[in-house]
């Protein structure tokens, strides 16, 4: 907030002009994730042109107070109005910023897309056949692609055909299961995406492959009709490329947005080691001690989290000791090509160096913090989100007169930090609970 003052501080306009949010507080941390969901409910307030509150209690008291930011905090569902700049209208706007566990910190700018008001061209000749094409990873993920197309030309009466073919021919990655259909009116589209879908093979002017044909026989093909529509279209099932503009010369075109969007095979994922139906040989006192995700937590962090305290509460229970690890940033000089937070702790034992790595990073990083404060002069230290405790822990250890407490994330992350503050008989000196 301090770089955000700095930069936006000075300008003319008051703070009501411009809004500022956070997702954590309505789902939770979001780690790994944090980004895309930061990105996704932008664009989604984008979409509905609306502004979302962020869940704040009434009594938050944040440093600096609000009435030195630059912003105003959206609290509440209203209209997301354009702004006027130099008496401009302009885009609505969003800045997203997410910082990783390696320390690094992205920014990233969304601007609104605003259509043109006016198409320089419009087809005077409703019956002028149009090249439509779609693609998959397989045949399973076009069929459910031509049944979102169906459902979206059902609902649309007046459809921009001319400019929906060339938003598809230039604008969408070409997978290896390819459709291609040569149709003049809507109804002709949706008669054969809907014969396709009974079908699933070619037919008069629908043309179908799951993979390359030759070179020789997507020519052979070619010669045999002198539409070029016909003639693209055998051509780019075949798996060859397609000189698009040849179609659209002389035509001012446009891409559509609000289209079907490619219907991606929807998977649960969850964060667990055990395979139950196919049992590992030779698994370890610890991998078979170490309890499955609860995947019925609050959200997934608080199951990540939990994970981790519970395989180190088993660490523990095989070698007795307090281990110095912490659960935060680990700031590296420069990008570490396929480096993980979230793989290196769920699988230590696999990364020896990058636990080293992550260790003396995290350490250096509290020096810097730390450097400045005289702990003498300090009374009580309060840290909210400890992880394990261990700053707790450390600092109750080096300086006796100082009373610690925290808060963590979990009740399984609190049980392991009591649990090694009672070892190490800090339990006068220091607590730890559980609160998000």
């Amino acid at each position: 907030m301090a770089a955000l003052t700095r930069v936006f501080g000075k300008r003319e306009s008051g703070q009501e002009d411009y809004k500022i949010g956070s997702v954590k507080s309505i789902i939770g941390h979001g780690e790994a994730a944090s980004g895309m969901s930061q990105l996704t409910k932008v664009i989604l307030s984008l979409k509905h042109k609306t502004l979302v509150p962020t869940g704040v209690s009434e009594d938050f008291d944040p440093t600096p107070p609000f009435h030195q930011w630059p912003f105003q905090l959206q609290r509440e569902v209203v209209p997301w109005k354009r702004l006027t700049v130099d008496g401009y209208e302009v885009p609505r706007r969003a800045g997203i910023t997410s910082v990783g566990a390696g320390g690094v910190n992205a920014h990233i700018i969304i601007e609104e897309y605003i259509p043109e008001t006016e198409r320089a061209y419009q087809s005077t000749d409703s019956t002028t056949p149009t090249l439509f094409v779609l693609s998959a990873k397989n045949k399973e993920r076009l069929t459910e692609y031509v049944k979102q197309w169906t459902v979206y030309l059902k609902e649309k009466e007046n459809v921009d055909r001319e400019n929906i073919a060339y938003t598809l021919q230039i604008g969408r990655e070409e997978m290896p299961c390819r459709l291609a259909i040569v149709a003049d009116q809507r109804e002709g589209l949706l008669y054969q995406l809907e014969q396709w879908m009974v079908e699933q093979r070619s037919m008069d002017d629908c043309y179908f492959s799951t993979g390359k044909a030759s070179i020789d026989e997507s020519k052979h093909q070619i010669t045999e009709t002198s539409d070029i529509r016909s003639a693209f279209a055998k051509l780019w099932v075949a798996g060859n490329a397609v000189p698009w503009n040849e179609l659209h010369k002389g035509k001012q075109r446009v891409r559509i947005t609000g289209l079907p969007t490619y219907p991606f095979k929807k998977r649960t994922c969850w964060i667990d080691r055990h395979q139950a139906d196919h049992p590992r040989m030779g698994r370890t006192q610890k991998e078979d001690s170490v309890p499955a995700p609860d995947q019925d937590a609050e959200h997934k962090a608080v199951e990540f989290y939990t994970f981790l305290a519970e395989s180190r509460k088993v660490a523990l229970g095989l070698a007795l000791g307090v281990q110095t690890e912490y659960l935060t940033l680990c700031p590296f000089e420069e990008r570490v090509p396929g480096f993980s937070m979230s793989q290196v702790s769920l699988h230590p034992e696999k990364y020896p160096d990058e636990i080293r790595r992550m260790q003396a990073k995290q350490a250096e990083m509290r020096q810097v913090l730390f450097c400045q404060e005289d702990f003498e002069s300090v009374h009580t230290l309060f840290d909210i989100g400890c992880g394990y405790g261990t700053d707790v822990l450390q600092v109750a250890t080096m300086y006796p007169h100082i009373t610690t407490h925290g808060f963590t994330i979990t009740q399984a992350q609190a049980e392991l930090g009591q649990r090694r503050i009672a070892e190490l008989n800090l339990s006068s000196q220091a607590q730890i609970w559980q609160k998000d």
